[in-house]
């Protein structure tokens, strides 16, 4: 606490930082790693699309069960956020050392639940102490992003020295262990003990710090449009990569697409911080979801590499916008009870995104129809959030 008291910019980019680097872990590399991995276990003969759809569909599931449970573990939030490391890191390794398919739907399982155990975890303590600091408190969700460009890239270089999926995953487990260790000891009870710091509670810059009056119907629809985020973008965020290899053939160019899709998420995370600060976040959150549906619908009439990165952009630099937008509006507006609403949508989120890839595996592997359908699905939750009140821009 005194620490914070001396040095708050300091502590404050400290905590972002620890932030940043656990949902690096949990959603770039827990969540997303499978991504770029799936063409190269496509490659190595031991999965197919359909059942890849099912292997994406089972780390949903896991993420909607941790989004259910969360609220159960809420009391102990360092305890939470530590354990649901670990596990993330050990189901990630264990997927290279395993080769039966039963047993990748289990450990993507466990994965997907511990992801949303540090997604909601993470947020509730980084986020009420940086909310006098919103440029820093955006730097927790490039996390998601950074994680993606790094095991996009980590991906494509071994793609073209010709390594296998079981090696790639060994490989990003590692990666995760250092990092892990790297930002264990900022997750402490000390530091995150007692009140919320003076310092990240009371600002003048911070109008909507101050809870707002939000009706049933309004947090309904709140909830309803990040689930709907959730079906919409996690097509594209699955199957992308597989789709440029279906395009490309073998080459390592098919790889440049979860790269892309990352880099997108980082950057634009601080430009939705700076929109949501000029336009309201209401309104920033409507017009991502009308970019995120050109991105998903891109691939369908614009066949080839260039209309894959073009969705991978739209896309990518969407979703994790997405995601801190509608975690400040519910720190915003509902205050203390913030985190039971983050538990809300986590749980809409995991939702939606368990529903895509199910869709693929229905469809027999239609992806056109898919696509369309999260196109459509995104149109109308835009539609959804311009009925509510439209908050003050800064």
């Amino acid at each position: 606490m005194a620490m914070t008291q001396i040095h708050p910019y300091r502590e404050s980019l400290r905590i972002a930082l620890a932030g940043m680097l656990a949902l690096s872990i949990a959603m770039g590399i827990g969540r997303f790693s499978f991504t770029p991995i799936l063409p190269m276990m496509q490659s190595d003969g031991s999965l197919t699309l359909t059942l890849g759809g099912w292997l994406a569909s089972s780390n949903y599931l896991g993420y909607l069960i941790g989004g259910l449970t969360a609220r159960f573990f809420m009391h102990k939030p360092i305890v939470l956020v530590r354990t649901a490391l670990s596990l993330v890191i050990a189901t990630t390794l264990w997927m290279g050392f395993v080769n039966q398919y039963e047993a990748w739907l289990a450990l993507r399982l466990f994965s997907g639940a511990a992801s949303a155990w540090v997604m909601v975890s993470v947020s509730s303590l980084c986020m009420p102490r940086l909310t006098s600091t919103p440029r820093i408190a955006s730097l927790v969700f490039t996390g998601v992003g950074n994680g993606i460009s790094l095991t996009g890239v980590v991906c494509l270089g071994l793609v073209m020295i010709g390594m296998t999926a079981s090696f790639a995953w060994i490989t990003i487990g590692l990666i995760a262990v250092l990092i892990g260790i790297t930002i264990w000891p900022v997750f402490s009870e000390q530091r995150f003990s007692g009140t919320v710091p003076r310092s990240a509670t009371v600002s003048s810059n911070t109008r909507s710090a101050r809870p707002q009056s939000v009706t049933t119907s309004q947090q309904s629809i709140l909830i309803w449009s990040y689930g709907i985020s959730g079906f919409g973008y996690i097509i594209p965020a699955t199957f992308l990569p597989a789709q440029a290899r279906d395009i490309l053939g073998d080459t390592p160019l098919f790889g440049l697409a979860w790269p892309v899709f990352g880099i997108a998420s980082s950057l634009m995370v601080f430009c939705g911080g700076m929109l949501s600060a000029r336009w309201g976040r209401i309104k920033t959150w409507m017009i991502a979801h009308l970019v995120m549906a050109l991105g998903v619908a891109i691939p369908t009439v614009w066949p080839g590499l260039s209309g894959i990165l073009v969705a991978a952009l739209c896309v990518g630099g969407t979703f994790v916008a997405v995601t801190l937008i509608a975690m400040q509006h519910a720190q915003a507006v509902l205050g203390s009870e913030a985190p039971a609403m983050m538990v809300k949508l986590t749980t809409a989120y995991a939702t939606g995104q368990i529903l895509g890839p199910i869709f693929i595996s229905l469809l027999n592997g239609n992806m056109n129809l898919a696509l369309w359908i999260g196109t459509v699905a995104l149109i109308f939750s835009s539609w959804m959030l311009s009925r509510l009140p439209m908050d003050a821009p800064g």
